[in-house]
């Protein structure tokens, strides 16, 4: 049995997409990933719980069992066993993992990942982009996900966009595209969205 160990600085927030882009960088397969994941959940539910089988009267968490998650990475698909927590003050149950690495509990698809697609979807067909992601990377991706990517990034940034003062500019977005016509042939589709900021 040969075991390897390795030790990779994360210059950023630790999030599971930091992990998982710096693990990238350093081309490690997703079982590095995996137990990149486990681990931290293993210390977290000691330092919450205590060890199993152990009564601490001092506890404020105790484990009430797990289930299993999937998470869509650069990596490809990454399954392992997720323990909940009860909180004994006031009843509430969370995920001390999901917490920790920055996921929400419904989330599958990591930011890493899915700011790649709509990167890409930038560029190319949706079609196109799927092509290029699942060479790039392991993961497998569909065209709808990708979809659902774009539209998740173009609703943070218009939340952000909507923080910061308005400018004067009456051009906002410039954009074309090809779809099918009738007889086989491709249309040309160029939009221009504008404002006016004097007159609204």
């Amino acid at each position: 049995m040969i075991s390897v160990q390795t030790e990779t600085e994360i210059q950023s927030d630790l999030s599971l997409a930091n992990i998982s882009q710096e693990l990238d960088q350093v081309n490690i397969p997703k079982e590095i990933l995996k137990s990149a994941i486990i681990k931290p959940q293993e210390e977290l539910l000691l330092n919450l719980c205590s060890q199993r089988h152990h009564r601490n009267p001092n506890r404020k968490f105790k484990r009430v069992g797990s289930t299993n998650k999937t998470l869509n990475t650069r990596h490809g698909r990454v399954e392992f066993r997720l323990t909940k927590v009860r909180c004994l003050e006031n009843g509430s149950i969370m995920r001390p993992l999901l917490v920790y690495v920055g996921v929400a509990p419904k989330k599958r698809i990591i930011d890493d990942l899915t700011l790649e697609c709509a990167k890409m979807a930038t560029y190319l067909t949706y079609r196109d982009s799927k092509i290029v992601i699942e060479n790039l990377t392991n993961a497998e991706v569909s065209k709808c996900r990708i979809h659902g990517c774009v539209r998740r990034v173009g609703e943070f940034m218009n939340q952000e966009r909507r923080r910061l003062p308005v400018h004067s500019q009456d051009l906002i977005l410039g954009d074309g595209t090809k779809c099918h016509g009738l007889g086989g042939r491709k249309n040309e589709i160029n939009v221009i969205l504008g404002k006016n900021q004097s007159t609204g």
